[in-house]
Formats: C-alpha cells, structure tokens, sequence
C-alpha cells in the first residue's frame, strides 16, 4: 500500500463488547497495510479514551462524528479535517432527510449506509490540506485505492489492498481493469436464499425484478476500487436512495439493487 491509498470504516454506537474486535481490526490492518496506508475511523463523540489511545498507537485517523447535522462538525474535528463543509454541500452529501440516514446513539443501523456519505464528505474536508493523504488521492482518483470495510467483524490475513492493487498494476501496462471491486456474501448463495436479502429486495417493489433473485448476494461490507471508482458508486447509491426516498435503504440490499 502507499499514502495515497485511504481504508475507511465506521465504528458509531460502538458498545464496549466490540472493544476487542475493533481492536483485531486495527492491529491487523496496520499488521498487513504497513504503516504507508491511511486508516480512517469514524466514532462516536462518546468513544471511550482507552480505544482512542489504541487507535493513536497504530495510526487511525479519527473522525469524531455527531448525532445530529452537520454531523461532521470542524469544532470535533482532527488538524487533518479543519474545514467544515458548507451547509447547502453537506445536505447535498449527507441526504439527512432520508429514513435511517442519522446515526443513532446506540446501534448501527443508522449509520449502515450513512457511513459511505459521511466518507464522500470526509474526503472532501480533509483534501482542502495539502498534506493530507486524501488530497493527494483526490489528485490521483484513477491511481489511489480507497477500501471500505467493517470494522466490527473484520481482521486481515494479507494486505487489505491487494485485490484492488491489481487495477493498479493491470493499468500500468496498458488494461484497461475495472474500477470498483465487489464481492459476493457467500460462493453460491444466491439474494432468493437468503431472508434478510429478500426482505431488503421488496423494499424497491416492482423495479426489483423476480429474475434478479437468482443473483448472487452482494457483500456489502466490502468495496474497493479506484478512489474515482469507489467514489462514483457513492453517487450512483445517493441517487437511488432519493430515488426511493419513502423507505429505509441499507448499503447491501442497495448494493444488490445495483
């Protein structure tokens, strides 16, 4: 990995119990990534000090986020993030209005789909500084890496960027790769299989077609890509969920929609 590739994860109304997950989590990225990669972590205002100085030690950068607009706050913010966004950009990004878009004070369902927004949103911030790694990806989007992942139920067993590292390698001599990677949930399970997947499909009705259940399960956990890649997706999932604005989205039956 190298600076200008950004891992970014959200740990809001994380519990106490998910203490020692987080921290597999981190040591592990760090572990494999090298100490080159930025790891971005939005908390909670609440996160408990002991897991601050755990993310200090290897590295994190902390984005503090609030439970109400505009949630990335410059008051809470790191040096690397001094600039608040203006408040017409940050509805734009934020769609707050949307059911489920607010992260809630404990739990994480607010926060599933919110958590791509609030990195879209991040990134921008954070690029205004010059020596900030996002400034340096923005100034690159087809050649730096951008990976979203859990934290909760995620540790790393190699380098965290080494499937999307093949975009960059395969268009260093002269491919043209594809921009985003996903992957499915499970090898061979398919959206019909699952209940959880089928209930998130009839949340778009009839623009969900039957045919459709047959795919397979798209992980949501996980995407990477170029940042121009990556960040072109969060676009396209705004889009939608405005577009289906009388329900509540999350990312993986969004993603399975796609």
């Amino acid at each position: 990995a190298t600076r200008q590739d950004i891992a970014v994860a959200s740990v809001v109304g994380l519990t106490r119990q998910a203490d020692a997950a987080l921290s597999v989590f981190v040591r592990s990225f760090r572990h494999f990534a090298g100490r080159c990669a930025e790891l971005v972590l939005f908390v909670g205002v609440d996160m408990p000090i002991g897991l601050l100085d755990l993310l200090s030690e290897h590295q994190v950068t902390v984005v503090p986020v609030a439970r109400s607009f505009p949630f990335l706050r410059a008051d809470l913010a790191q040096p690397q993030a001094m600039r608040q966004l203006p408040e017409s950009r940050a509805r734009e990004l934020f769609v707050d209005h949307l059911p489920g878009m607010v992260p809630e004070k404990n739990g994480s369902s607010g926060i599933v789909l919110f958590r791509h927004f609030l990195a879209e949103a991040w990134l921008e911030v954070a690029a205004s500084e010059p020596s900030n790694p996002a400034a340096i990806a923005r100034g690159s989007p087809e050649e730096s890496l951008l990976l979203f992942v859990d934290a909760r139920d995620t540790a790393f067993g190699a380098d965290p960027f080494a499937a999307a590292r093949a975009i960059r390698a395969s268009r260093s001599n002269g491919a043209k790769p594809p921009a985003l990677l996903l992957f499915e949930d499970h090898e061979g399970q398919m959206i019909a299989d699952s209940p959880a997947n089928t209930y998130w499909a009839e949340f778009f009705g009839e623009a969900f077609p039957r045919t459709a259940m047959g795919h397979p399960v798209v992980n949501g956990g996980v995407i990477a890509g170029t940042m121009a890649g990556v960040i072109q997706l969060v676009r396209t999932m705004r889009q939608v969920a405005l577009a289906f604005e009388h329900v509540g989205l999350n990312d993986q039956g969004l993603l399975n929609f796609l």
